[in-house]
């Protein structure tokens, strides 16, 4: 994970980037970080992973993945990921955690995340945050 930035969060989405493996050595770390997102603003019940670092994933992370976007819906969110390697979501599909996540919340390189990710924010609380922090914002 890269540690907060001073620039602005939107209020909804909470965007990390994840640079390394998602395996079971580093599952109980990855699940903590996500964890501690909800613990610091439950606000950000959508979750983008700037996932380009992700080169690997195990069993373990598939899981862990699957379990989080499951999560994350139930919080009336989702869990999203840009530029995951090709390796990883084979892993994801052929463990069935792809089914989890969804094949719609995986974003390649080149794709306008936001436009896709910003209709399933709340307008009531996108028309009253101070942030402003994406074009759509306005």
């Amino acid at each position: 994970f890269v540690p907060q930035t001073d620039e602005p969060d939107c209020c909804q989405l909470k965007m990390v980037f994840i640079d390394g493996p998602i395996y079971f050595g580093a599952v109980d770390h990855v699940q903590r970080r996500l964890r501690d997102i909800d613990a610091t603003d439950p606000g950000h019940k959508h979750l983008l992973v700037l996932a380009p670092g992700i080169n690997f994933i195990d069993s373990s992370g598939a899981e862990l993945l699957g379990q989080e976007a499951r999560r994350r819906r139930q919080l009336g969110g989702g869990l999203y990921f840009h530029r995951l390697h090709p390796s990883a979501v084979d892993v994801l599909a052929r463990s069935g955690h792809l089914d989890a996540i969804g094949r719609e919340n995986l974003h390649a390189i080149g794709s306008n995340v936001i436009d896709a990710l910003y209709p399933r924010l709340d307008p009531q609380i996108c028309r009253h945050c101070p942030a402003r922090i994406f074009s759509q914002c306005q």
